[in-house]
Order: structure tokens, then C-alpha cells, then sequence
């Protein structure tokens, strides 16, 4: 496995993208862990709204429209709905977009729905090799321990954040998609990427098809919104603190009316 050669494509090309994945999905031999979510596996997604009382049915709290720009799985135009093992993990992730939007003092207002499995989904997995994260602990990685260095490359880079490096989501979303890409040649369908939390490494992420989500093999299950207020002042390494200032409202879903409704 050629890691300088990619190094060298991330740092140089003007098209780290398209060069990226044409790399990985043509050149790169590696072996790949494939695993299916346990049935009745609850996964957690978080998002802020300017208006909670529009939260009004399960289009408002699922993956978000076609966005221009890249994700950590998905490039411009490409949707992929994002969901966590852990309330911590979700809310951790959303830290860099909120340090960037939010100003200082202003107040956040957030909906957590609670998403259902219930269909087998098969993923591929993320390794994580440093003993961090609560599920790659309790999988058998030894399939991966022939790339072991690859692996740790590439964890290397799904752990970076765009305020550590403005493009790295070119470098993750080009692997990811080359992995599904490569499945689809094989004529074997993935579901989705598990990989380690960015932002809380011992739990997990999890980004699916939006038509995982479509298909209902996830379903939404439960929600509640509450209010996070970010600090005015600093703290010592330069960064505000987040702090809940209201009690969880819970929300109740029909899925006959498609309707959300809360206390």
C-alpha cells in the first residue's frame, strides 16, 4: 500500500477528490470488514433549528436536502443520513459547526431523535487501532492486521476535523464512496460506514444510504429538544463552553398521521 502516494495526492493535487477516489477505487488493495448492525440497535441523531415548533413530521428531523458542499462521507450532491451510538458522541460532533455559526452568548436550540433498526443493514467498518473506541474493541480486527498500517492511516485522517484541515472531508468522502463503489462492482450492497466519533472517539458514528432511511429499515422511534447556550467567555484553551440550560421536552411520533407532537 502506497501511503506516500496518497499523502502526495492530498496535499498536492487540485482535484484531491476525483484523484483520491480514482485512487482508491482502482489502486488501492486492501481488505475491508463488513458487519451488520444488531436488529433493534438504537442510533442517535442531533440537529439545530432556528424554530423548534416547525418540527412537525419525520422529514424535518431526518437527513438534511442536497447540499454543495462535501461531508465526511458524502460529496457535493450527495446525501447521506448521520447518526451516533451515544447522546455525547452526536452532540460532540456537532461542536465545529457550531464554533463556526453560532456567535458567543447566543443560545442553540436542538431536537434528539432516537432512530430504530430494524432490518439487517450491513456496513463496513472504520478500525480504530488505538483501543479508543467501545465497538472496535469488541470486534476481531485481525482481518485488518495485514493493512494494519493502511488502517491507522486512514483512521488517522477520518479523525480530522475541518478546523484541523479545511479538506479533509475531500479525503474521507473519496474513501467512503470509493468502498460503497467498490462493493457495487462486486454487485454486494452496503448500507453504510461505521467509523470511530471524530469528536469522542470511544463511541461511534454511523452514516447511512438515505435510502436505508426511505426504505424504513431505520425507523424513528423517539425525540426530545432542549436548549444549549454557548459561552460568551472563553475558556483556557481559547474555546467556549457548552452548557443544556432547559430540561428535555419529549416529543411523541405517529407514524399513521406522520405527525410529531410535543408535551
Amino acid at each position: 500500500m502506497n501511503i506516500a502516494r496518497i499523502e502526495e495526492i492530498f496535499r498536492y493535487s487540485y482535484r484531491k477528490y476525483d484523484d483520491l477516489y480514482e485512487h482508491f477505487l482502482n489502486y488501492a488493495d486492501f481488505q475491508i470488514l463488513i458487519t451488520n448492525l444488531t436488529l433493534g440497535y438504537d442510533t442517535l441523531r442531533i440537529r439545530d433549528y432556528i424554530d423548534l415548533d416547525k418540527i412537525i413530521s419525520k422529514d424535518d428531523v431526518k437527513y438534511p436536502p442536497e447540499s454543495k458542499f462535501f461531508s465526511r462521507i458524502g460529496k457535493p450532491n450527495q446525501i447521506w443520513f448521520y447518526v451516533s451510538d451515544n447522546f455525547n458522541a452526536s452532540a460532540s460532533e456537532m461542536l465545529p459547526g457550531w464554533y463556526s455559526k453560532v456567535k458567543n452568548g447566543d443560545d442553540i436550540k436542538i431536537v434528539i431523535s432516537t432512530w430504530h433498526v430494524r432490518e439487517i443493514i450491513k456496513v463496513v467498518i472504520i478500525p480504530d487501532f488505538t483501543n479508543q473506541n467501545v465497538v472496535c474493541k469488541q470486534l476481531d480486527l485481525s482481518s485488518y492486521q495485514r493493512d494494519k498500517k493502511f488502517w491507522e492511516y486512514i483512521g488517522s485522517k477520518f479523525r480530522l476535523t475541518t478546523l484541523q484541515n479545511k479538506d479533509i472531508y475531500q479525503f474521507t468522502s473519496a474513501f467512503a464512496n470509493a468502498i460503497m463503489d467498490r462493493a457495487k462492482m462486486d454487485d454486494f450492497v452496503l448500507e453504510g460506514i461505521f467509523y470511530p466519533s471524530v469528536q469522542y472517539p470511544s463511541q461511534s458514528n454511523l452514516a447511512l444510504r438515505k435510502e436505508t432511511v426511505d426504505e424504513e429499515k431505520i425507523l424513528l422511534k423517539s425525540l426530545c429538544k432542549t436548549v444549549i447556550h454557548k459561552s460568551l467567555i472563553l475558556n483556557e484553551y481559547g474555546l467556549p463552553n457548552y452548557k443544556q440550560i432547559c430540561d428535555f421536552e419529549q416529543g411523541f411520533y405517529d407514524p399513521d398521521k406522520d405527525k410529531i407532537q410535543w408535551n
